[in-house]
């Protein structure tokens, strides 16, 4: 199914191979917001499980190339801490402008899958 994706959607990303996802896109940044410093523009994205209680991932930056590379379809809105969101992505482009942090080469299904994977790797040690 082809979407037109708008800013404050809530989509399902489907990716081969990996349990599904469900996204909010809560920002989009374009090349030229980072002073030409960033070659595509940043997607920030709060990033969840369908499953209810699960845990979220509440800011993770990707390129646009890697964000958007799964199939996506409408999804069921859930609930997001916009103050949160923002604090995060402060922090993350302060961290960006001193060349501390970086958008995500991955897609949100493998870094959701890597969260849980490390999630239940501390809960075992």
């Amino acid at each position: 199914m082809e979407n037109e994706l708008e800013l404050g959607g809530f989509y399902t990303c489907v990716q081969d191979g990996l349990a599904p996802v469900v996204i909010w896109i809560g920002r989009v940044d374009l090349p030229d917001d980072f002073d030409g410093t960033a070659h595509e523009p940043v997607v920030s994205l709060v990033i969840k499980s369908p499953d209810p209680d699960t845990p979220i991932n509440s800011y993770a930056p990707f390129w646009e190339s890697c964000a958007l590379d799964g199939e996506m379809m409408d999804a069921d809105p859930f609930d997001v801490n916009q103050e949160l969101f923002d604090e995060n992505y402060n922090d993350w482009r302060s961290a960006f402008e001193q060349g501390e942090a970086f958008p995500w080469t991955m897609t949100p299904n493998e870094v959701y899958a890597q969260m849980i994977a490390d999630l239940i790797g501390a809960l075992q040690k």
